[in-house]
């Protein structure tokens, strides 16, 4: 089942087992309505019991069965996942989320393939796919921009790369 990472749990607050939480999701209070949460790819369940919102994406959570400083240490840099099946569709065609990318056959603008997406990310100055090479070669990274990837297409399966100079 793939499962998508909506939170990112950090450090211990206090000693009653609550934890910082960065949100990932658009709206950043709304990870905690998703039910069930899963703790990384594991099958333990995390069900939010009380949130308050610190700063911008960043939450003080307290967890249902979390009610030590120790036991919210051993949940430190652990990821609240779902589902892939939880997220609603997306409102528009032209939407989509940045996990479905992941497995897309790479195009080059003659249509020919040249890869697979095998990531994407984000370090503050904008989204990068990370693109294999079929024939084996090292791993690219390239804007994730109208300019470089003028087309994507979910229902082939593919996106079509313009590489820059």
């Amino acid at each position: 089942m793939k499962r998508i990472t909506l939170a990112t749990i950090g450090a211990p607050v206090g000693v009653r087992g609550q934890v910082r939480v960065n949100s990932h999701t658009a709206k950043p209070g709304d990870f905690a309505s998703f039910a069930p949460l899963y703790l990384d790819d594991s099958s333990q369940v995390m069900h939010v019991k009380k949130l308050r919102q610190e700063r911008d994406n960043a939450y003080i959570v307290e967890f249902e069965g979390i009610t030590t400083r120790e036991q919210a240490a051993s949940l430190r840099h652990g990821n609240l996942t779902i589902a892939r099946g939880q997220l609603p569709a997306p409102e528009n065609e032209d939407e989509f989320y940045l996990a479905d990318m992941i497995g897309l056959r790479v195009l080059d603008a003659e249509g020919r393939e040249i890869g697979a997406v095998v990531g994407v990310m984000n370090y503050g100055a904008g989204d990068i796919i990370e693109v294999k090479p079929h024939d084996g070669g090292e791993t690219a990274l390239y804007p994730f921009s109208k300019a470089c990837v003028p087309e994507i297409d979910l229902a082939r399966g593919c996106l079509t790369l313009i590489v820059p100079a």
